[in-house]
């Protein structure tokens, strides 16, 4: 199987691209579409891997006394599950009924082998999955052939969160207040809430003073993601838009609001640590809104972060979410764009600004 004689694929209840959450049940089929009869000497398992991965580096001393740098790789593993596909549905060509059924050889047609996984609890989330650091799950096809013959191996990308219900957090309702004082511009504000899920709106009330009439081209709200994995820590902004009303002004006072929505498909907020027979891991993700104000002026632009919390499930901020047709503020983002976006991580040596 997996040769010339034989196909084989998987497909998945969810359509893709799906984000699943930990506790949840991943379903599907493998399908094998046989052109000749082959014998049915193969073991068919699926496994569920999780790996943590990052890099650290050390100082090798060469013979000639010179030193060079060397790149260590560590893969950790946090999740591995195997199920051995057993009983299939056989539709043999030119055939229409089928039914479960065991053979010691594989006649031409369509074999078909459901299955289900189950996620354990706790999980960190997929971040960064294409290279270093990354928190990567995949589903892996693995067909065991005999010890002469290669296997064959098939994987396919998951995404996976942590369940995080806003419901079970302390204050998750309560509204945040902020200022600031830079260039004798002052800047008072209020988010109406310290913690939401994607798709939810909230609203951001501003209150500005300046009393010199400094000229502010704009003020830009940032979403922005800090990731820690291990020993290497990463900023990834997820969103920036600008606050329409607030263009080219140097009023002495200005009061005004504005939507703010979470983009659909970001990982929620967690602090995950771990332990293999290696060395243990953890996995910190938190978030920040921030304010980045341009000004006239050298030296003039200044910034504003308050920290955050992203849940995945509320069920008192449901009446918040999907509200956001009437926003000025664009915020689609699909599953793919975020793969892209992780592309443009960068080295997190930011200070979050104290809030008052």
């Amino acid at each position: 199987m997996g040769n010339n004689n034989a196909t084989i694929s998987i497909t998945l209840d969810q359509v893709q691209p799906i984000i699943y959450y930990s506790g949840d049940i991943i379903s599907g089929k493998v399908q094998c579409t046989v052109s000749e009869s082959i014998p049915t000497t193969d073991d068919i398992h699926l496994i569920v891997n999780g790996t943590v991965g990052y890099i650290t580096m050390h100082k090798n001393r060469m013979q000639n006394g010179q030193t060079n740098q060397v790149v260590d790789r560590h893969d950790i593993c946090i999740l591995r599950q195997k199920v051995r596909l057993g009983q299939m549905i056989f539709v043999p060509h030119h055939q229409v009924k089928h039914g479960p059924t065991d053979l010691t050889t594989f006649e031409p047609g369509l074999y078909t082998y459901p299955f289900s996984i189950l996620l354990p609890d706790l999980l960190p989330p997929t971040l960064h999955p294409k290279d270093y650091p990354f928190v990567r799950y995949q589903l892996e096809l693995l067909v065991e052939k005999k010890w002469y013959v290669a296997n064959t191996y098939l994987h396919y990308p998951l995404r996976i969160y942590p369940r995080v219900n806003l419901r079970h957090v302390n204050n998750s309702h309560s509204s945040v207040k902020f200022d600031t004082r830079r260039h004798d511009v002052i800047i008072k504000g209020v988010l109406q809430h310290s913690a939401l899920v994607p798709g939810e709106t909230t609203i951001i009330t501003l209150d500005i003073l300046n009393p010199l009439h400094l000229l502010i081209k704009r003020i830009d709200i940032c979403l922005i993601q800090r990731y820690d994995i291990a020993q290497q820590r990463r900023r990834l902004e997820i969103m920036r838009v600008p606050i329409p009303q607030l263009v080219n002004f140097n009023a002495q006072h200005v009061e005004t609001a504005c939507p703010f929505t979470i983009p659909i498909g970001i990982s929620p907020s967690y602090r995950f640590e771990g332990r293999d027979n290696r060395c243990d891991v953890y996995v910190y993700v938190n978030y920040d809104i921030r304010f980045e104000v341009k000004a006239k002026g050298l030296f003039s632009d200044f910034e504003l972060q308050i920290p955050v919390m992203i849940g995945t499930h509320s069920d008192s901020h449901s009446n918040n979410i999907h509200n956001t047709i009437t926003s000025v503020l664009p915020t689609p983002l699909d599953l793919n764009a975020i793969d892209k976006l992780e592309l443009k991580t960068a080295d997190d040596d930011e200070q979050t600004s104290s809030l008052s």
